[in-house]
């Protein structure tokens, strides 16, 4: 399924109230060109305001959501099926749904997806040295630290690489 307007506005929208990792408008263009193709291998996952979590593709229509208020997060994945590999590149929450939990539940979603449903092997992500609750909550689920890559992203900040074992 196709991202369009609203939902790419929203999308970046809540992206931008993050502090840390937010995306250039270049990024995320390329992010939809990527996504909207049809060899696509990304995926996007959202939580609603009533905390309902949905993969894009299959269970979510764009017509129902078209409010920010009923957007509360969403998460990015890029797959890579012949390593049964999940890359997890965002995970977003909308500024005033923080600290209600909505990150924990998205990511909890996701993992099961990828374990029960899609039967990965594994979850990488990469996340700023410095975001202190994220690591918490990849740490609370497991994800192991692979290494710290110096100077990860554009602003010369540093990122630790961290994996997940489905099995």
């Amino acid at each position: 399924m196709e991202i369009i307007e609203p939902l790419s506005e929203l999308l970046k929208e809540i992206d931008k109230e993050i502090k840390i990792g937010h995306w250039s408008d270049s990024q995320w263009k390329s992010f939809f060109d990527s996504y909207n193709s049809k060899e696509s291998n990304y995926r996007l996952f959202l939580i609603d305001n009533l905390k309902h979590v949905y993969l894009f593709d299959s269970d979510y229509k764009q017509s129902h959501h078209e409010e920010k208020k009923k957007i509360a997060a969403f998460a990015l994945i890029l797959e890579s099926r012949g390593e049964l590999l999940a890359h997890l590149l965002k995970i977003a929450v909308a500024s005033s749904m923080q600290r209600q939990g909505l990150a924990e539940k998205l990511l909890d979603f996701i993992i099961g997806h990828y374990k029960d449903v899609e039967k990965f092997d594994k979850i990488y992500l990469e996340v700023h040295s410095e975001n202190h609750r994220a690591l918490s909550l990849y740490k609370k689920f497991n994800f192991k630290t692979l290494h710290k890559c110096k100077h990860f992203y554009a602003q010369g900040t540093d990122a630790f690489k961290m994996l997940l074992n489905l099995f």
